[in-house]
């Protein structure tokens, strides 16, 4: 196992992809609003780029698990 690799912004939301597994897991804070003071503190380009990311709103209200067997 090589860990995984992350990428995006823990207050937004982020992607996982597990090396070698083609496996991509979208990632965003479990609690939403736990975060919504360091979003609305957040410099114009973190801003924009949560945005061009896709990720600069709440995507998914209830957690949902996919799992392949």
């Amino acid at each position: 196992m090589g860990g995984a690799w992350f990428a995006g912004d823990l207050a937004f939301g982020s992607v996982m992809i597990v090396p070698g597994s083609n496996d991509m897991l979208f990632v965003q804070p479990a609690d939403w609003e736990e975060y919504e003071l360091e979003r609305a503190q957040a410099d114009p380009q973190r801003r924009a780029l949560a945005e061009q990311a896709g990720i600069s709103r709440l995507l998914e209200k209830e957690p949902r698990i996919l799992l392949q067997g």
